[in-house]
């Protein structure tokens, strides 16, 4: 007994593989019983013994059948086998032990196992022709839908524990007047104690709650108490007013709730990309006041990168120092992402502010574009889809279809090639405009544009490509020899050795040539990351 079961482990050790005797019997044989345990009817003393493997028993004894074996009494059925069912199944039984109170047992044919073995060669061969992809994205999937509730389980644990989860959703709102307060269908949305009319007025009780717990109020329930604001104008060094943006920094995301229950409200601000029904107001206003006459038009309902672009240039306009240290370049290279939303105080600043036309960049009027694309951060996506879709934009203009491999792509030489094409970088229309005429003498192998600028005529996006530049004729000129250190004039496209082995291209912002160094405007720096202005010494122009 014990060999027998040891030889029936060894039989389920294997794969089922190959064309043996004893796959075939396990696909298509069953077991039968017949004959009489207690008198043993049905079985023979004299019949030859005979070893066989059987898929229950291997290489036990049993006894061959012969037709001598015809009439054995009514338990015999079994006994006799068609001659398919002796072919596959083969001849053999195991007849009836009355000692051990065991029927017979015999191999028989299933007939429905024929029609089961030649589906599964069907489905095999369907599946072996569409390959191993297939095969592996259906079990990817079937693995993916076991696990769903699982990986949304932990992915809520992790956010919850980080504290990015978005707050839970109220319930539409009917209307949102100054003079009638929110409602929902619990009743109007409640009010913080203390909160100023404008964006606080805005924030769940839940929201000014977390904003309290990051400020370190103890104990952080309650409203906006003199804790609360001292607090809040420790944080931005200015006011004790909570904003949009003062909101976005403490928090790292904006206020969610108050945000999807109302959309876009006063108060709320605007967001990149996101729907501002202010937005024809702003592009109204900011094209006339920055001299950009058509650019955004006054149709545009979300807060796009071209009304972005001329919000920041207007907080550039607004700013009493237009050097280097200029607040709005400061953010520009350390929170870059503020550039990316207007509040309610910037807006009522933009359309309340006089329609008084704010002069070109002097002497380079395509800077005004330029500036207007500060902080704009790549998101090291190797494809468009997880991109910054405005750097994808720089890469397009350099060459066709060059954002399809992502902002991952050095894009330095691409921002100032989608610069001097920009439609915008030198339109005439107001005062304080400049006219840009064509270059007087353009380096052999480049190209001149349609509005005057010059640039390579082959790989454009290199950065070494643009050393040869020249500035278009009848303005000032481009580099001026003193005591032998070249100076650029603001508005030069320059290129540097950026101490690495490479180069880097950009506009000149501001000169000091008492200290050899200049700022330069440009795409892909700060540790390649962004637009922003960065310090560099005249005498690593190349």
């Amino acid at each position: 007994m014990q060999a027998c079961v040891f030889r029936e482990q060894d039989l389920l050790n294997r794969l089922p593989i190959g064309h043996t005797g004893n796959n075939w019997r396990q696909q298509f044989c069953q077991v039968e019983a017949f004959g009489d345990a207690s008198t043993g009817v049905g079985s023979t003393a004299t019949s030859a013994t005979v070893p066989i493997a059987a898929p229950n028993a291997s290489q036990v004894s049993i006894n061959t059948i012969s037709e001598q074996h015809a009439a054995v009494g009514p338990n015999a059925k079994g006994w006799r086998k068609s001659g398919w069912s002796i072919s596959v199944c083969g001849d053999v039984v195991m007849p009836p032990q009355p000692k051990l109170n065991l029927t017979g047992l015999s191999l028989t044919f299933v007939p429905g196992g024929l029609g089961i073995w030649i589906a599964g060669i069907i489905i095999s061969a369907l599946f072996i022709s569409l390959g191993a992809p297939v095969l592996f994205d259906t079990l990817e999937r079937w693995v993916h839908l076991r696990n769903a509730g699982r990986v949304r389980d932990s992915t809520e644990s992790a956010l919850k524990g980080g504290g990015t989860m978005a707050l839970p959703m109220l319930a539409a709102v009917e209307d949102r007047t100054a003079t009638k307060a929110p409602t929902s269908a619990g009743g109007p949305l409640p009010t913080v104690e203390g909160a100023n009319p404008g964006f606080e007025e805005q924030l769940t009780p839940r929201e000014v709650q977390a904003v309290k717990q990051r400020l370190g109020i103890q104990p952080s329930t309650g409203g906006f108490d003199q804790d609360t604001r001292d607090a809040i104008r420790k944080f931005t060094r200015d006011s004790n007013h909570l904003t949009l943006k003062t909101y976005f920094d403490l928090m790292g995301r904006s206020p969610v709730q108050a945000g999807q229950v109302v959309g876009s409200i006063p108060g709320s601000g605007a967001q990149l990309h996101q729907p501002f029904a202010q937005a024809p107001a702003l592009a109204e206003n900011l094209n006339v006041k920055l001299d950009f006459p058509g650019r955004v038009p006054v149709t545009e309902s979300t807060f796009s990168d071209e009304l972005r672009a001329l919000t920041v240039l207007f907080r550039f306009k607004m700013e009493t120092d237009k050097s280097h240290a200029a607040t709005v370049i400061k953010i520009a290279d350390e929170h870059p992402e503020q550039l990316d939303t207007a509040d309610i105080d910037l807006t009522n600043k933009i359309l309340g502010v006089s329609t008084v036309v704010q002069p070109r960049f002097p002497g380079a009027p395509w800077m005004d574009v330029a500036l207007g694309e500060l902080g704009q951060v790549e998101k090291n996506g190797s494809a468009r889809a997880t991109s910054n879709r405005r750097v994808c934009e720089y890469l397009d203009a350099a060459g066709t279809k060059l954002g399809d491999a992502g902002d991952t792509t050095p894009w330095c030489a691409a921002f100032v090639t989608w610069v001097l094409k920009h439609p915008y970088s030198t339109v005439p229309r107001f005062v304080g405009s400049v006219t840009v005429p064509a270059p007087n003498n353009p380096p052999t192998g480049w190209v001149t544009l349609s509005n005057g600028f010059n640039i390579p005529d082959k790989v454009p996006e290199s950065a070494k490509n643009w050393i040869r530049w020249a500035r278009p004729g009848a303005l000032p000129a481009s580099v001026v020899a003193v005591g032998g250190t070249p100076t650029p004039t603001p508005g030069d496209v320059v290129v540097v050795d950026n101490g690495e082995g490479g180069h880097h291209v950009g506009f000149v912002f501001e000169v000091n040539q008492v200290s050899g160094e200049f700022w330069m405007l440009a795409g892909n720096q700060r540790k390649g990351t962004r637009v922003c202005v960065s310090r560099w010494l005249l005498s690593s122009i190349r």
